[in-house]
């Protein structure tokens, strides 16, 4: 059975994204400060600076750039990102689930309030690469509940130099990968 074009093709992921309002839970600068998190799976989201990562989360939140109360913050200026950003998405957990978590865990971590984690990146390539280049290897190889990325390639230019570095890094931790053009209505 098809579905009409403006339904989604599978409304179980329509409502991992609008169900339960997405929200800002932090933003660390130091991958060894990150919150622990064991309990979700994260997915980060990567890109050189200003190619719109964080237009991406807001418009996953059906949030646009006009919106009054836009998830996460976006500039014209590159380099405005300077935190790992985690935003939660998805339903609340079942009480089940979170009595569960709550005896295991005995406040050694925060107990979610969503299904999973995506991580706004800084972007490369207009800041130290070394910096960049330090806490996302670590972020890749080293964070637990890590299950995938997003890379953004502006379809404008194309992918640049840094966009192919981060894709094979992407390919030596086995990442599971995602790649989505941006600005190809301006193409």
């Amino acid at each position: 059975m098809r579905s009409a074009p403006d339904e989604p093709i599978d409304s179980g992921l329509s409502t991992l994204f609008t169900k339960n309002p997405a929200t800002f839970i932090y933003g660390e600068t130091d991958f060894y400060k990150l919150r622990k998190n064991t309990l979700l799976p994260e997915v980060c989201v990567l890109g050189r600076s200003n190619v719109g990562k964080s237009s991406f989360v807001n418009a996953l939140a059906g949030r646009n750039q006009r919106s009054q109360n836009p998830l996460a913050r976006i500039s014209k200026h590159a380099g405005k990102t300077r935190e790992m950003n985690t935003y939660g998405f998805g339903p609340v957990p079942l009480p089940k689930d979170i009595a569960a978590w709550t005896a295991e865990l005995k406040g050694q971590e925060d107990i979610p309030t969503h299904t999973f984690y995506l991580v706004d990146m800084p972007g490369y390539g207009h800041a130290s690469l070394q910096d960049w280049g330090r806490n996302i290897t670590l972020y890749l190889t080293k964070r637990v509940g890590v299950k995938g990325a997003i890379i953004l390639i502006d379809a404008e230019v194309g992918p640049k130099e840094t966009d192919l570095q981060c894709l094979q890094l992407l390919s030596s931790a086995n990442m599971r990968t995602c790649i989505v053009l941006t600005k190809a209505d301006k193409v």
